[in-house]
């Protein structure tokens, strides 16, 4: 039996790291969720005793539909001032959140304890709001380094919000072990 994860925080992000690395050959592919959501696999599977295949699917699945769903939200939110192929830091922001909400949504339900299911729907909001600021940091360093080329996304928004969206998974799987397993139980 699966048991919620024990050492998340740091090892997700380190995880997150890792798959901004391993992306950084397909900088412009529909695959880098799948990549992203595979090295998070991968570190569950390692590190945190998980051997459900099937949620791993469901995990990989999921983050590989965050990346084009996250580029819809970009291209459908309006916010930009022109018909430029430029992309304007609230996209960053709105692209970020919607990622975001998608991978803790599946990560939290898949593996957090299931007391925890009933929180899942706000905590991934809030930690979409995280993912978004995520989003805008990443775009804003790859400006001020110089990284940044019109309709290019950047290299340091992968490493900033990979790494900072597996810590926020990781926080919250953590938040959920605490509060839900580590509660004394009352008898029913």
């Amino acid at each position: 039996m699966d048991q919620p994860a024990k050492r998340s925080p740091t090892g997700l992000a380190a995880a997150g790291f890792a798959s901004a690395l391993i992306s950084l050959p397909f900088n412009k592919e529909l695959i880098l969720g799948a990549i992203f959501g595979t090295v998070l696999v991968v570190y569950f599977l390692l590190f945190e005793g998980f051997r459900t295949p099937v949620r791993f699917f469901a995990f990989i699945v999921a983050c590989g539909a965050s990346y084009p769903l996250a580029i819809l939200a970009v291209m459908f939110s309006g916010l930009t001032a022109s018909e430029s192929l430029d992309i304007t830091l609230a996209q960053y922001f709105v692209g970020g959140g919607v990622g975001a909400f998608i991978v803790l949504l599946a990560g939290m339900l898949l593996f957090g304890p299931p007391e925890m299911r009933g929180d899942t729907l706000g905590l991934a909001f809030f930690g979409a709001l995280g993912g978004g600021i995520l989003g805008l940091l990443g775009a804003e360093l790859d400006r001020t380094v110089g990284l940044h080329k019109v309709g290019d996304l950047g290299v340091a928004l992968f490493f900033v919000w990979q790494s900072g969206v597996a810590l926020i998974l990781g926080l919250l799987l953590r938040w959920g072990q605490k509060r839900y397993l580590s509660a004394p139980q009352t008898p029913t």
